[in-house]
């Protein structure tokens, strides 16, 4: 996941600072972001979080300083923003990128050659997982309570993944290949390929050393069902 954060920190930041500039009191202004009235405390909050992360970065005693930041802020009296999103985390990463104007995410979500609504679900995705194994919790198995993939993406009806009654698909939407999904829409298709090789490599290994039944149910459980195989050959 470090590659998708690094890709989004320097797209966002490119676009971010062509609109807003590069002064900290300029470009963190709360009309800058999302009009909606119903996300205006978040604003309000992103904008905090932005403002504590550069405090704490020119901090000489602050854990979190960071000596790039405190140069430019002593140097230039200001702090570009591409600097300051090295200093932010990849969830706020992610909830700063939610939290745009819709005209400038659809400006960073050309990037990726996706809709901007997509892109932030992706994200957000990617960062719930991110989160579970930096805690040390099992990513395998995991399958994220509040956060699952929209269903319009092209690429699930081409795994032909097992579906419900109602016909939502059995998997791909919250567990192990939901964050397959993610990686394939936001890495470069080579970075995707060697990961995806790598994870089926260590799936052929795991086979050989578990009973059928065994090694079923983890199949199972990662929601790796269906054609999921394919996701390397198929266009997004």
């Amino acid at each position: 996941t470090q590659q998708v954060e690094c890709n989004l920190k320097a797209i966002l930041s490119d676009e971010f600072s062509a609109r807003y500039g590069v002064d900290e009191r300029e470009y963190l202004r709360e009309e800058n972001f999302t009009q909606k009235p119903e996300d205006k405390a978040k604003v309000r909050w992103m904008i905090g979080t932005c403002r504590a992360a550069l405090k704490e970065a020119c901090e000489a005693d602050s854990t979190a300083f960071r000596d790039d930041v405190a140069y430019y802020d002593a140097t230039y009296r200001h702090v570009p923003f591409w600097l300051l999103v090295r200093a932010l985390t990849f969830g706020n990463t992610s909830k700063f990128l939610r939290l745009l104007k819709p005209d400038d995410g659809r400006e960073v979500a050309k990037e990726y050659a996706l809709p901007y609504d997509t892109l932030c679900n992706l994200m957000e995705m990617v960062v719930c997982f991110r989160n579970l194994a930096a805690h040390g919790e099992r990513v395998y198995c995991a399958h994220l309570p509040h956060v699952k993939l929209g269903q319009g993406l092209a690429i699930l009806p081409k795994l032909e993944l097992p579906k419900k009654q109602n016909g939502v698909p059995m998997c791909g939407l919250n567990d192990c290949l939901a964050l397959f999904i993610a990686l394939k829409y936001l890495l470069p298709k080579s970075a995707f390929d060697e990961y995806f090789a790598q994870m089926q490599g260590a799936v052929e290994r795991l086979k050989g050393q578990l009973p059928n039944f065994a090694f079923e149910r983890v199949l199972q459980e990662m929601g790796l069902l269906g054609r999921w195989e394919r996701l390397a050959e198929l266009g997004r």
